[in-house]
């Protein structure tokens, strides 16, 4: 298992147009009237930020929800394909076809139900706002603003239906 989970603090970057960030109060810590410590917290976070999981339903109507996809469509074998070099240097560059196909090259073609992390680059960045969306406004009118490196449409195209990949990432802020 690796975890490539960026830790929920004060630090996490949300979506720009997310009113509150990342919120942790402490709703009971110490000593109970019967002699007992008890601690109890509450956390509160949009649920787009730091690492998260955009579930169908984010896209397309009458989409599965985050509890309904099965847990075996977001484990299994992974790849990650370095793009990192001409994403650095385009903040606006698209993961193409052939990005894919020179992976391949070298590697071999993509196996069925393979899962497909891109490495940008851009995770470097993290947690500096303005370094990573391209921008360090927030609010909606921030999100013309917003520029990072995504995947093709035709690339995505490419790997469901000739790759048939189970799942696909990133280091950006959204796809």
């Amino acid at each position: 298992w690796i975890d490539l989970t960026y830790a929920f603090d004060s630090t996490t970057l949300y979506w720009p147009n997310n009113a509150k960030g990342f919120e942790h109060t402490t709703d009971a810590a110490g000593v109970t009237p019967l002699g007992f410590y008890y601690s109890s917290y509450s956390i509160c976070t949009p649920e787009h930020g730091g690492t998260h999981l955009d579930a169908p339903i984010h896209f397309a109507d009458n989409r599965q929800t985050v509890d309904q996809i099965p847990l075996t469509s977001l484990t299994g074998n992974a790849v990650v394909i370095d793009v990192s070099e001409n994403a650095l240097k385009n903040r606006d560059y698209l993961v193409s076809v052939a990005d894919i196909e020179n992976w391949e090259k070298k590697n071999g073609q993509l196996k069925e139900n393979t899962i497909v992390l891109f490495r940008t680059g851009y995770g470097q960045f993290y947690p500096e706002r303005e370094k990573y969306f391209g921008t360090a406004k927030k609010g909606v009118e921030a999100i013309p603003e917003l520029h990072f490196p995504g995947i093709d449409p035709q690339t995505t195209t490419f790997l469901v239906e000739k790759r048939k990949i189970k799942a696909l990432g990133l280091d950006t802020p959204s796809m």
